[in-house]
């Protein structure tokens, strides 16, 4: 709450503060990062807040500060390849079609963090957005479009979701409905990092290449989908696409928990095992 008053307070001052020494990295829109993937099959990193706060340092609610971790991070992110989008959050221009609390949030983060987004100045990336395209948008009417076009990614696919064992992508909801055929690789929900080696492994071994990964495990995400791709796997990086789809369908103005499934933010922290037949039948392993 202290947190927030301090934000608001200083809102107007940070305005200021980058009219008159703005970041100059160029960001994609999420139109132009999803067109990317769907003519292409490149993959996508996305970079957010939460890396780079663990790049210089700290933790997160779900992923404890590693040396290893943080030097990985900041490796991808000077990755340059022409099959391997880096996305960035898409706050560095022009934040207008953000919600007030968005902005908010984003002008304090761009401060705080400003050392290590200046090093990115002069390069263009894709959109993290892409997978964040509902709540924090002031204008919410389309985005329903927006994920009846993303599921043309996955469309006819065999897809493999590598998560968090509270995350359940796609469960209760038709976000996935249109894939071929579904798996699941369930990780811990906290410090996944830490089983990097197993995932990578486990998937060299028993997954084609020609099967989508799609992955929701937070930082270690980008570290795990960074050398998947590299062994010829396409990643996607989806983070909390699952949350973005829930309350998209439902019209909510607001982040609203979402029964039986972690929900982004919320740090709902009790989320029970799941019973529920389809999505225990689509689990091929779980690693601890």
């Amino acid at each position: 709450m202290i947190k927030d008053i301090i934000r608001f307070l200083a809102y107007p001052f940070l305005k200021i503060y980058f009219k008159v020494f703005p970041l100059n990295v160029a960001i994609k829109t999420i139109d132009e990062t999803l067109d990317t993937l769907l003519n292409s099959d490149d993959s996508l990193i996305r970079f957010g807040d939460g890396e780079f706060k663990i790049i210089e340092g700290g933790s997160i609610y779900f992923q404890e500060y590693d040396a290893l971790l943080a030097e990985r991070l900041l490796e991808i992110v000077n990755i340059e390849s022409d099959s391997l989008l880096i996305g960035m959050p898409d706050v560095f221009n022009n934040i207008s079609a953000l919600t007030f609390k968005a902005r908010v949030f984003w002008l304090t983060n761009l401060y705080i963090h400003k050392k290590s987004y200046r090093k990115l100045e002069g390069r263009e990336f894709s959109n993290t957005f892409f997978s964040r395209p509902y709540m924090d948008y002031a204008v919410k009417t389309d985005k329903k479009k927006f994920f009846e076009k993303m599921k043309l990614l996955w469309l006819k696919r065999d897809i493999v979701f590598i998560e968090g064992s509270t995350t359940r992508n796609g469960i209760g909801n038709s976000l996935y409905s249109g894939a071929n055929s579904i798996s699941r690789i369930v990780c811990p929900s906290q410090n996944c990092f830490s089983i990097h080696d197993k995932v990578v492994d486990y998937v060299n071994k028993n997954i084609s290449k020609n099967q989508l990964l799609l992955l929701s495990l937070g930082p270690a995400a980008k570290v795990i989908g960074y050398d998947l791709f590299m062994l010829g796997y396409r990643v996607i990086d989806i983070g909390h696409l699952d949350s973005e789809y829930e309350w998209c369908m439902m019209n909510a103005k607001r982040k609203i928990k979402i029964n039986g499934k972690h929900t982004a933010e919320l740090l709902d922290k009790s989320v029970s095992g799941s019973d529920d037949k389809i999505y225990l039948s689509q689990i091929i392993c779980h690693i601890e």
